[in-house]
């Protein structure tokens, strides 16, 4: 963002770069912004990660020497995205780790990314894959920590950590299926598409649902007479989950939003579930 010319045509005020103690802010930095966007917000993907990785355990526990290390990793990967479901859905943990919250997250989420590298090292045997996965891990460090000294940071500078994390969890699950007995590989397959069939209809759901109430709104919105000077907006289900402002949240994006449905600048807004 910061390199793209387009941001300089704009205010310079726009975005910055903290010059000051570097070391603080890019400490607050993390655990404000980096930890909710990078591992919070993607807590499925380390799900998955964490179950590939213990399907792999299982099937390649022979081959594995250090067997006490790897099962402590085993344990910490698990625990991280558990941690991940509670705190973003349960008061409790955040009131029991009180004004320390801040400083669990960021050794929590350090010692998993830690996790990861000793797994793949461990674990993962194919050479080749191994050292791509490995490269992944420490790309997302990479491009990510230039942001802990910048501002704006939204959702989308995350977007390539999200990309990595699909390319590795698409390694990992090629990887479970170089399996030499065709009883394991064939008892995997029908799990893992078990598996994906349940997030697709899940996703579908959520998508199809968010769709036809779109199509609610927009049949409302165009019944509106042009004298009226109330419009109903239906509003749209999991917009807190899975959509980003559904609704308008600033003149700006009002004006924008009359506009696309063709409304006048004076009609009002009434946003009903």
């Amino acid at each position: 963002m910061f390199l793209n010319p387009v941001y300089y045509m704009a205010d310079m005020s726009y975005k910055s770069i903290n010059t000051g103690n570097m070391l603080v802010n890019a400490f607050v930095q993390y655990k404000d912004i980096i930890f909710p966007e990078l591992f919070s917000n993607f807590f499925l993907l380390y799900l998955i990660i964490s179950a590939l990785f213990i399907i792999i355990y299982i099937l390649k526990e022979n081959t594995n020497n250090n067997k006490f290390l790897t099962i402590i990793n085993l344990i910490i990967i698990i625990s991280f995205p558990i941690y991940l479901f509670l705190i973003n859905n349960c008061s409790f943990v955040e009131t029991f780790l009180n004004s320390h919250t801040g400083y669990f997250n960021i050794l929590f989420s350090l010692i998993y990314v830690i996790s990861m590298l000793f797994l793949t090292c461990k674990l993962v045997l194919n050479k080749e894959k191994r050292n791509i996965v490995l490269f992944l891990i420490i790309s997302i460090g990479v491009v990510t920590a230039p942001l802990s000294i910048v501002s704006p940071v939204t959702s989308r500078c995350f977007f390539m950590g999200y990309i990595y994390l699909i390319i590795i969890i698409l390694f990992l699950f090629s990887y479970c299926f170089e399996i030499k007995e065709e009883k394991f590989r064939i008892k995997l397959q029908r799990i893992l598409i078990v598996i994906f069939i349940i997030f697709a209809l899940f996703y579908l759901l959520i998508f199809g649902k968010i769709f036809i109430k779109n199509i609610e709104r927009s049949m409302c919105i165009k019944r509106a007479k042009e004298n009226e000077k109330v419009v109903e907006v239906v509003k749209l289900p999991f917009s807190e989950e899975f959509l980003w402002y559904s609704e308008p949240y600033n003149d700006l994006y009002e004006k924008r939003f009359k506009n696309f449905y063709k409304l006048h600048n004076d009609v009002k807004l009434k946003y009903i579930n």
